[in-house]
């Protein structure tokens, strides 16, 4: 479980940068309260085990991503479960391949807890910085992940989507468009055949709702998007900026080593802005088709849809890019399958529904905002 003081999907513990926000699971719960100690006890007297979920890797941060780095996050949380004297741990996937993946600094600083739980974590990443790129650029190597890991916390979670949601319900391949009911039905099946999705999912037109519930409200998406555009996107190109500055100084010093590990991070933390976009964009999208279709103000609707017109020429720009790099990156930075895409895992014809979905977001982005509230009623064909 993520905590022993609630039950079903109740939420108790505040993201580390925004209080008035909770989280139950992902990197960004990253404490545990003295007060789970008390349930802990009463299932050890009657022989049984708690397993506090850890997520260190994709699952439930970042998918399909390959290799973020948050190690600063991933201590944080081993470190509270070994004060309160939680020994066990329920690791939710994501440990990354060796091939995949050269430097998991995230898995090496969970190895590193293992043996030693009292571990200086600032020395720690730094070691690994040294083991990884030598003793010169060891130093720029952290402030790389410094930067990463303070664009990481201070992103506010989009729900499902910021999980395993992202493959699920195919958001980096789906027209963000004002009526997306307006897309012919045999244009939008080259994602929708394989979203996790009964038939009559609401989620297919409306992407702030699945099946019966609520993902993202309108109140919750305004304040994601304003506080993303204030917050991420500095550190997050700090942290773009560094690697590549590096990576090109190691390469004029003839330091293979460093400059390929330079590169590599380079195209993870591009890959991670590309999501990051996607899903402001996603935020963008639930407030200003919602507020169009709720608000009487000509004013307000006006407002919506020059939001939605920008909103769309950011996201076909960030398509785009991430076209870029998938056939240019020197590393493979999401998970995707070479035998074919499935409701679990993009396939190696990713970037080819990327095309799919700037196309349609092009001949739709000037469509009148819409969502069919009766969409779920459909009798089926």
């Amino acid at each position: 479980m993520n905590s022993l003081l609630v039950s079903g999907w109740e939420m108790n513990y505040a993201h580390p940068f925004y209080p008035d926000v909770e989280v139950l699971n992902a990197a960004v719960h990253n404490t545990l309260s003295p007060e789970e100690k008390k349930p802990a006890r009463e299932l050890a007297r009657r022989d049984g085990r708690s397993y506090f979920y850890h997520f260190l890797g994709s699952h439930a941060n970042h998918e399909p991503l390959l290799g973020i780095p948050f190690p600063w996050l991933v201590y944080e949380k081993l470190a509270a479960a070994s004060r309160l004297g939680m020994p066990h741990l329920a690791h939710m996937g994501g440990i990354h391949p060796p091939d995949k993946v050269p430097l998991a600094v995230n898995q090496e600083v969970f190895r590193a807890f293992q043996f030693d739980a009292r571990l200086d974590i600032d020395r720690t990443v730094a070691a690994i910085a040294r083991r990884h790129v030598g003793r010169r650029y060891a130093p720029p190597l952290v402030r790389v992940w410094r930067l990463a890991e303070r664009a990481v916390r201070r992103f506010m979670p989009m729900s499902l989507y910021s999980g395993f949601g992202t493959v699920w319900n195919r958001l980096l391949v789906r027209p963000l468009v004002p009526d997306i009911d307006r897309i012919p039905e045999d244009e939008r099946a080259y994602y929708e055949r394989v979203m996790v999705s009964p038939v009559h999912n609401p989620n297919k037109v409306d992407l702030g709702k699945d099946v019966l519930f609520d993902l993202i409200t309108k109140t919750y998406a305004r304040k994601a998007f304003r506080r993303v555009d204030r917050h991420v996107w500095k550190p997050l190109e700090a942290a773009i900026d560094l690697a590549e500055e590096k990576r090109v100084e190691a390469e004029v010093r003839g330091d293979g080593r460093a400059a390929g590990v330079f590169a590599d991070q380079e195209t993870r933390l591009r890959a991670l802005r590309g999501l990051y976009e996607t899903l402001r964009n996603t935020a963008v999208w639930v407030y200003a088709v919602r507020e169009h279709q709720e608000t009487r103000s000509a004013k307000r609707r006006s407002a919506c849809r020059a939001l939605l017109r920008a909103m769309a020429d950011r996201e076909v720009r960030n398509a785009r890019e991430m076209i870029r790099l998938w056939n240019e990156a020197p590393v493979e930075w999401m998970m995707a399958s070479d035998f074919g895409e499935t409701p679990f895992i993009y396939g190696r014809n990713f970037a080819e529904h990327l095309e799919r979905k700037v196309a349609l977001m092009e001949r739709h982005r000037n469509d009148r905002p819409r969502i069919d509230p009766d969409y779920m009623y459909r009798l089926g064909v």
